[in-house]
């Protein structure tokens, strides 16, 4: 997490499963939110913003699972594993 620290985030909001499902994982290590620069309630906007533009975010494997399998995403396994 701490190779994170730096990049702009883009997550799904405040107050979703996803959102407190990541502060509870983080707060469980210690760690601060990070820097989230994009908030969005659209899957598809937040799958096209991790895969095209860069950006490191969270959100459950059942959502990414077929863009993971085709090579688009991968996840962070340290994070996955807390």
């Amino acid at each position: 997490m701490s190779d994170t620290r730096a990049e702009r985030w883009a997550i799904l909001p405040k107050g979703t499963g996803p959102f407190e499902h990541m502060k509870s994982v983080l707060a469980r290590q210690d760690l601060a939110l990070p820097s989230v620069v994009v908030e969005t309630r659209s899957v598809m906007a937040l799958k096209s913003l991790l895969g095209r533009s860069g950006f490191p975010g969270w959100m459950p494997a059942p959502m990414y699972d077929a863009e993971r399998k085709a090579g688009l995403l991968d996840e962070l396994r340290a994070l996955t594993a807390a």
